[in-house]
């Protein structure tokens, strides 16, 4: 009996560190998320640099942004004109465990993010929303959408 409350007290506590390892892993995840967002959507936005943001665009982003109706959307982003203010963002990281194989057969482990920054533009204001992924042990834009009255007919 001894050695069972032994080895259950070794377990329990085994559990709480691993637990609380979870959670100050996702603290960290929720700061660098927001730091990302927060330094590259302004860079992005100040003068609708399509170039900037596939810089920092993840693989399935970089895919999509290739096509003609991407281009047209990215037009209509431009009528807003230049960045006055940039409001900040809000939102937070996600740490999602995946139980279907992927391709290689291994079990995954998925970290993402979703934010929304408002900014004030010339010629209007505008709600971006913005989810991340990471890959390769960095952020990277898995989409990145502006609600601006611009944009409502794209």
């Amino acid at each position: 009996m001894k050695k069972f409350l032994m080895i259950s007290g070794i377990v329990f506590w085994v559990l709480i560190l691993i637990i609380a390892a979870f959670f100050i892993w996702g603290i960290h995840l929720d700061a660098t998320s927001k730091s990302f967002v927060d330094q590259n959507v302004p860079v992005i936005v100040s003068n609708w640099s399509e170039q900037e943001l596939l810089k920092k665009a993840s693989i399935e982003l970089k895919a999509i942004a290739s096509n003609e109706r991407a281009d047209k959307t990215w037009t209509g982003f431009t009528k807003l004109g230049v960045l006055k203010k940039y409001n900040g963002s809000k939102g937070r990281s996600n740490q999602n465990a995946i139980f279907l194989p992927g391709k290689d057969g291994r079990i995954g482990y998925e970290v993402t993010a979703k934010y929304v920054a408002e900014a004030d533009f010339q010629n209007g204001s505008a709600k971006i929303t913005i989810d991340l992924i990471r890959q390769n042990g960095e952020w990277k834009f898995f989409s990145f959408d502006v609600d601006s009255p611009f944009t409502k007919n794209n």
